[in-house]
């Protein structure tokens, strides 16, 4: 998992009801993805497996400490449930297809990404 440390700001897209940690867990998941690919690409097989084994450990904190059973949040964020995680976390393979469901009951109620973000729901 990302460990944070106190800065005046952590962007995490425009509006509101931004649940941060697991958000930008999910977008260093998608980062490993990126850089796992690219070792692969150029034959660093020692880098590549050294990223396998990181997205490996950060998966299982990300579906151990942000599912709740119906979506994913942050257990101190108190705001409306924030669809840009669960997007990413569908989008990058954080989520299991056995939660697709629930996910997509939850898209139908929940519009907090910016145009920025919206891509994200436009994937898949």
């Amino acid at each position: 998992m990302v460990r944070f440390r106190e800065v005046g700001w952590l962007w995490g897209d425009w509006g509101d009801n931004r649940d941060i940690h697991p958000l930008i867990n999910a977008w260093y998941y998608l980062a490993l993805q990126g850089a796992f690919y690219m070792a692969t690409e150029l034959g660093n097989e020692a880098d590549a497996l050294e990223y396998v084994k990181r997205m490996t450990r950060l998966k299982i904190g990300f579906n151990s400490c942000f599912w709740t059973g119906n979506a994913y949040r942050d257990p101190h964020y108190r705001e409306e449930t924030d669809d840009r995680v669960q997007a990413l976390a569908v989008v990058s393979g954080l989520a299991d297809t056995e939660k697709y469901r629930k996910l997509q009951t939850l898209f139908r109620t929940q519009l907090h990404a910016s145009t920025y973000m919206e891509n994200m729901f436009l994937r898949r």
